[in-house]
């Protein structure tokens, strides 16, 4: 039922049993109530649904896929290895095989902040005058720049291969206006600066605004109820805020971290790690690195970025990933002064299990601008890892 496109049924059973299955299949395709279905089944087919089994059943079926369709629960509610297994039972087709590791909402929220950085546009005026302040880097170490597609979620193209001259260019130095093709291409790369400052910006926020906070429970609430969601959430203007106050608000209830310090701690006693960081990868599960791959794509995208800008979003991820409740350090452009806190930052118990899993982001990262993988893509990037299905 899932890859298919038409839902066929015999008209000769007369029994009441197609009722079901097609009552049944508008409660999963459709997400309308048991009641709802039943009643329009009945109408549409006379004799239909015929005895108290049969209702009994649909009325199972919704009581069935209900907690699969909880995105946002309780704090605790479930973790990362059980909300895939019920997202799987959910999603179908091309989608479910691009996502079979990964949560959508987690996904789709990278895929917009990207869509931002490509084309500046957020639901908020940003002045220009200002993000040349929030990323730093040399004008001289920026790659050139390709606009790409904006996609369905069914096509994951935002986070697709690309060639080493097609990488993203996020630049802050101001370039003299020409004429015709080189004064478009300025405008794209001025839209492109805005949106990665931006992004930077609400990717190092941890004390949101009452207005970001009240818009994102609107959508929790819209996620977990409405079948129209997704489809409103992939064509909405998004405050970057509320994006990454989605993620914030998902990874930190999670029943248990993604990224759990007794992986960490495998992984610092694995002989192969210092030789091999990618091979060594194989000690944690799939969907753990597929997150930190994800995140680190995302921070490809803001490329280039100073050192220090980079900790700090490095340190963001891992916050969320570990559920390290900590804020960011503060920039500072006296570097040594930026290396004392970032040392004392990391003086804990957990302090060599969390300078790991620095290294691991920081491979990563440097992996992915090497490479360009499809980093959302399960399968294809973990052919050229030997990790045992």
């Amino acid at each position: 039922m899932q890859d298919l496109v038409c839902l066929c049924a015999s008209p000769h059973s007369f029994s009441g049993r197609t009722g079901v299955i097609i009552a049944c299949y508008l409660v999963f395709n459709n997400r309308i109530s048991a009641e709802e279905a039943i009643q329009y089944v009945r109408f549409r087919r006379p004799g239909s649904i015929q005895t108290q089994n049969q209702v009994e059943c649909i009325y199972k079926f919704e009581k069935y896929l209900y907690l699969y369709r909880i995105y946002f629960g309780s704090y605790g509610q479930f973790s990362l290895e059980a909300f895939l297994k019920r997202q799987n039972v959910l999603l179908h087709g091309p989608e479910r095989r691009s996502l079979r590791n990964i949560p959508k909402i987690i996904y789709m929220c990278c895929k917009l902040l990207v869509r931002i950085i490509v084309t500046g546009c957020t639901s908020v005026q940003i002045d220009s005058s200002n993000h040349r302040n929030r990323i730093v880097s040399d004008e001289n170490n920026c790659q050139s720049t390709k606009k790409l597609p904006i996609t369905s979620v069914t096509q994951p193209e935002v986070f697709t291969s690309c060639q080493p001259d097609e990488t993203t260019k996020l630049t802050n130095a101001t370039v003299d206006c020409t004429y015709g093709e080189n004064s478009q291409n300025q405008n794209v790369d001025d839209n492109q600066s805005i949106g990665a400052s931006s992004v930077l910006e609400a990717l190092l926020t941890t004390e949101y605004p009452e207005s970001v906070v009240n818009e994102t429970e609107n959508w929790k609430k819209k996620f977990n109820n409405d079948p129209e969601a997704w489809n409103d959430f992939d064509k909405t203007s998004f405050n970057p805020l509320v994006l990454v106050k989605l993620i914030d608000d998902w990874l930190t209830h999670l029943k248990s971290p993604v990224l759990r310090m007794q992986d960490l701690l495998s992984l610092q006693q694995n002989p192969l790690f210092e030789e091999d960081i990618l091979t060594s990868l194989e000690i944690f599960e799939k969907p753990v690195v597929c997150l930190m791959s994800l995140f680190a794509k995302l921070i490809t995208y803001l490329q280039p970025l100073s050192e220090q800008m980079e900790h700090l979003l490095i340190e963001r991820v891992l916050n969320w990933l570990c559920q390290k409740q900590s804020k960011p350090l503060n920039v500072t452009t006296n570097t040594k002064k930026f290396n004392e806190q970032f040392i004392i930052c990391y003086h804990t118990r957990f302090d060599d299990l969390l300078q790991l899993a620095f290294r691991i982001m920081h491979f990563l990262i440097e992996f992915v601008k090497s490479k360009c993988t499809l980093i959302e893509s399960v399968d294809l990037w973990f052919k050229s890892m030997p990790i045992s299905q």
